[in-house]
């Protein structure tokens, strides 16, 4: 693969890469890390892969699991071993104010794979077939878990007033 062809993809595919890790992730810095390393692994691989978005979300998927797990021990580590409190930088408060306290709250009660079906429907758009081929899981499936995540959402939130788009999914 030449770098014009490259460019070409980055630029297609960055902000909606960087939307979807950013939804995982909810650090600014960590997801610029994770957007270059997506495609950076791309760049290596790319002989490999014909179907460009799922292969690039399918990298993403398993970058921010990746980093999720590794920061749970973390934090774990250091709640169990150590009395220093974590300070959030001043960015990444002021993003992660941008979205209601109370999606947050109802987002944070969602496993990691209940809100990456999620994330990757609502937030990314792609079809149950596309997130099929990027999560490796039936069809079915993620339907069941599309459906299960969406009503623990609904059930934390009070959505009196709220507004849905045609697919029933909350607009957030």
């Amino acid at each position: 693969m030449n770098l014009v062809d490259m460019e070409t993809i980055i630029e297609n595919y960055q902000f909606g890469i960087f939307k979807y890790c950013f939804q995982m992730l909810r650090s600014k810095e960590v997801t610029e890390d994770i957007t270059q390393e997506v495609f950076l692994t791309y760049y290596r691989l790319s002989g490999k892969k014909e179907n460009v978005p799922q292969y690039l979300y399918a990298i993403a998927h398993s970058r921010c699991i990746d980093y999720l797990r590794k920061e749970k021990r973390k934090h774990l580590f250091i709640k169990n071993y150590s009395n220093e409190t974590y300070e959030e930088a001043a960015e990444d408060s002021f993003l992660r104010n941008e979205y209601s306290y109370e999606l947050q709250a109802a987002l944070d009660t969602l496993t990691d794979y209940e809100k990456s079906v999620l994330l990757l429907k609502s937030v990314s758009g792609l079809s149950f077939r596309e997130i099929s081929e990027i999560l490796k899981k039936k069809e079915p499936a993620l339907r069941k878990q599309f459906q299960r995540a969406k009503s623990k959402i609904e059930k934390k939130i009070n959505w009196e007033g709220a507004k849905s788009n045609d697919e029933g999914i909350p607009v957030f």
